[in-house]
């Protein structure tokens, strides 16, 4: 190769599916179709992408680059601000589980220690606890 870059063919399956991504990294749609617009000179490409609840076409000159995603060199506004009625789902709310009740120690009638509620015997002086 001489430093030029080779024209590369581009089929529908290639790009149809594909995320498009606006030149500030918002993904604002899905390719749907390859559309074209015959003009008196020549033909005009676009891609006719699912933006939203809508169809849109973008010009072929407003492409900047088709990899893993169709790269924009404009500013779209994601359909999500677009139309504000379209909000994303929400989680549903967190619920705190209940907590098992507190189990109060037992309080040794001989030393006053506080042992554990399950304990028969105080863990400090040895004398038997009231149940």
């Amino acid at each position: 190769m001489n430093g030029e870059s080779e024209a590369k063919y581009i089929r529908q399956g290639d790009v149809v599916g594909r995320k498009v991504v606006e030149q500030r990294g918002y993904i604002i749609g899905e390719v749907k179709d390859l559309s074209f617009k015959l003009l008196e000179d020549r033909i005009e490409l676009a891609l006719t992408i699912k933006y939203g609840d809508a169809e849109r076409d973008i010009p072929w000159s407003q492409i900047k680059s088709i990899g893993d995603v169709v790269l924009l060199k404009t500013e779209y506004e994601p359909p999500s601000k677009a139309k504000p009625e379209a909000a994303a789902p929400t989680a549903p709310p967190l619920v705190a589980k209940p907590q098992p009740p507190l189990l109060t120690p037992k309080v040794c009638p001989n030393c006053g220690y506080p042992n554990d509620p399950k304990n028969k015997f105080c863990i400090k002086c040895g004398v038997k606890l009231p149940e």
